[in-house]
């Protein structure tokens, strides 16, 4: 069943509400004098989804109208999934998702009724996580591909408000990188992506167009909290960002600077921006009306324990050798004129910092030797299980 709850301004549960039917759950919700709900909905044993818009009651949860849509020519024979849903300037709603492993934008009216859908498609799949609205009237859509072969890359997409295709862009570490998860606008009109990077949150902003990354942060988790996972960011008072999501089957929140960072635990990630090919294709959705009632639900949720995770880089190393090995494998440091040398055999992450703990560089290391410029002075190093201090002269 989908599971809607409510909290009041103090986080504490005010309302929760069960609706019964064949559910994936709810993927998204905004308030609207009542709350507009996006669910998926099961109608096939392969776990094909069509969408799903409901209107509920604010105050009582009561169903107000539901519409099932339905792509033409696409009836149990995709990955339907829908992400994200905004309200237009007009008064209608603005639904993303994937249809057939391909983004896809559907424009309904308030009444609601169907207006225009379009479909963006990139390599051999792409699949919309989340959309925001834009303060021109259009959408920014975050995702990934996965191309034939290749690595995932997060996936960018700046639409219009007639649904017009701005701007696509791509954007790649060099690794396997996981979905782009959330976005906001930046003040200056440029966007602040969350994503995840083999297993850990990366934040990163880009400029207005996309083509620029103004910084990329990786924040370093540890192994220890297991694969990071779904996701929102949002803008803080402060100008920083909050990235809540979860990890090892708990719910966290990281709060970041406006520059992205957090103290000692960001690794600096450069990003390779690149402008894929994107075909837009006009679609056909049918809307029809759907029973659904709100169902008792018998267990109410118990209340949130809430602890604090502090995230820190693992502790300096007061070696006072500059190697370090592990079983065959051998990270070695040695100094030159103003900087360091390191060797690694295969490819690992350095973190450096100054003797009280602030982070000097991090980057990666491997398949040769790699020569970090550093003003003259004692270093903690620390890269993937080997750590060593190291001078500086």
């Amino acid at each position: 069943n989908m599971l809607l709850l409510k909290f009041n301004s103090s986080g504490s549960l005010s309302g929760y509400y069960s609706y019964g039917t064949s559910w994936d759950g709810a993927k998204s919700v905004i308030q609207d004098g009542s709350y507009i709900v996006m669910a998926g909905k099961r109608i096939n044993s392969d776990n094909f989804y069509d969408w799903f818009v409901v209107r509920v009651n604010y105050s009582n949860g009561t169903v107000s109208w539901g519409r099932l849509l339905t792509c033409s020519g696409y009836s149990d024979g995709g990955h339907d999934s829908a992400c994200s849903i905004i309200k237009t300037s007009d008064g209608g709603y603005l639904i993303a998702g994937t249809l057939v492993d391909q983004m896809t934008l559907v424009k309904i009216t308030s009444t609601p009724s169907f207006s225009w859908a379009k479909s963006y498609s990139y390599a051999s799949s792409s699949f919309a996580c989340y959309m925001i609205g834009t303060s021109d009237g259009g959408a920014l859509m975050v995702g990934y591909t996965r191309p034939s072969g290749g690595t995932n890359d997060i996936l960018v997409l700046k639409i219009a408000s007639n649904g017009d295709l701005s701007w696509a862009r791509k954007y790649d570490s060099g690794v396997d990188e996981g979905p782009g998860l959330s976005a906001v606008q930046a003040p200056d009109g440029g966007y602040v992506i969350s994503a995840s990077r083999r297993g850990e949150p990366l934040i990163f902003r880009i400029s207005s167009d996309g083509n620029t990354v103004r910084w990329s942060s990786r924040v370093i988790m540890g192994g220890a909290y297991g694969g990071w996972a779904n996701g929102t960011l949002a803008r803080s008072a402060d100008g920083g960002y909050v990235f809540g999501g979860y990890m090892s089957e708990d719910y966290m929140v990281i709060k970041l600077d406006s520059l992205g960072q957090h103290p000692n635990c960001v690794q600096s990630c450069p990003l390779t921006v690149s402008t894929p090919t994107i075909n837009v294709s006009s679609l056909t959705f049918t809307l029809s009306s759907s029973a659904l009632s709100r169902m008792s639900y018998p267990d109410q949720p118990s209340s949130l324990t809430l602890d604090t995770l502090r995230l820190s880089c693992s502790a300096l190393y007061d070696k006072t050798g500059e190697e370090a090995s592990s079983g065959d494998r051998i990270v070695s440091c040695s100094w030159f004129p103003w900087g360091l040398c390191f060797e690694a055999e295969g490819e690992t992450d350095l973190r450096i910092y100054f003797p009280d703990g602030r982070l000097a560089y991090s980057g990666e290391i491997g398949g040769g030797a790699t020569l970090i410029p550093l003003k003259a002075g004692v270093y903690f190093w620390h890269a993937g299980p080997h750590r060593g201090k190291a001078v500086v002269r």
